[in-house]
């Protein structure tokens, strides 16, 4: 039976009362009655801050380039028209009596008339016209010497539609060459190579050729000159005696023409 208070004599209550005091201090201190402290969790972890709401990625948008403004204040500014283009005419190409080469200091030429090709061939080899070859247009000009030298010459120039046109048309002339004396109805004939002459125009060349009696033969000098869809085609006759032999007037003729496309 356990004591109680009542029981213990009164002079023993302050010494009892101490006990007990000493009893429940102790009593505290125990780990095992002591109130459990709260458990000690590890610092929180920064939050990352909320990123604003992404926008879908779209493509850069093209810049417009400046405009450059002139020095004129902002005004419009005319271009400057090009030049145009120097038509050439089948007159441009013919020689001047001037620049056609004589055949001696007495034996100057002159312009007699200057007109549409006609029947009559430029040539003794020719044998039709140039616009029946193809020529879109055909120009004329005939040269007289002295009266009474028997001096004469014809030029011919004739413009094709494009230079593949011209280049056909030159090919017949150059071929009216070949069977030219068998077609030349005289006893004596004699009709000579075609020789190339370099120049600046597409193609040029020169023959020579005679025909005639035995009393009276005529000597030719037959030039031919191509140049883009130009072709021209100059002879220049004279009696056999007064043709030159030491140079050809053809080739310096087809020379001159040539030099008329530069």
């Amino acid at each position: 039976m356990i004591p109680t208070i009542l029981d213990v004599p009164r002079a023993l209550f302050p010494t009892l009362l101490a006990a007990v005091l000493v009893t429940g201090g102790c009593a505290a201190d125990d780990p095992t009655t002591s109130t459990p402290a709260p458990a000690r969790t590890s610092p929180a972890e920064p939050t990352q801050a909320a990123s604003p709401t992404e926008q879908p990625a779209t493509e850069p948008t093209e810049q417009k380039p400046r405009r450059h403004r002139s020095r004129g204040g902002g005004k419009k500014i005319a271009p400057t028209p090009l030049p145009s283009a120097r038509r050439s005419t089948p007159a441009q190409h013919l020689l001047s009596a001037a620049r056609l080469p004589a055949l001696g200091d007495d034996l100057a030429w002159t312009v007699v008339d200057t007109n549409a090709e006609a029947s009559e061939p430029t040539g003794a080899c020719q044998k039709t016209s140039l616009f029946d070859i193809g020529a879109l247009q055909a120009l004329r000009r005939e040269y007289a010497g002295p009266d009474g030298s028997g001096v004469a010459a014809r030029q011919t120039v004739a413009k094709y539609a494009d230079a593949k046109s011209a280049w056909r048309a030159e090919q017949v002339v150059r071929a009216w060459r070949d069977d030219c004396e068998e077609r030349l109805d005289y006893r004596r004939k004699d009709v000579g190579p075609l020789a190339e002459v370099a120049t600046d125009a597409t193609a040029a060349g020169h023959y020579r050729l005679s025909y005639g009696s035995r009393r009276a033969t005529d000597a030719a000098g037959t030039g031919i000159v191509r140049n883009g869809r130009w072709l021209t085609i100059v002879e220049i006759t004279a009696a056999s005696d007064d043709y030159p032999t030491g140079w050809s007037p053809a080739r310096r003729a087809v020379r001159r023409i040539a030099a008329t496309f530069a």
